[in-house]
């Protein structure tokens, strides 16, 4: 038991595995926090395109005699 005790304990195999985890949790947080900061900004962006856009009357105009 002591030997399989003091092989774990320098086994160090998996230090790289939980090395790329956390650097893959540091992304995800760094996209999350700017996802976070750049949204209010960009829907007030597009919103005051929005409103400045020429009303055009709503899209593709439909053909009312197209049945008849």
């Amino acid at each position: 038991m002591p030997e399989q005790l003091v092989r774990f304990a320098r086994d160090d195999t998996a230090a790289a595995a939980i090395d790329y985890c956390l650097i893959a949790a540091a992304v995800g947080l760094a996209v999350f926090g700017a996802v976070r900061l750049a949204g209010p900004v960009l829907k007030d962006m597009f919103g005051n395109m929005a409103a400045g856009a020429p009303n055009t009357g709503g899209g593709v105009p439909i053909d009312r005699n197209l049945g008849k």
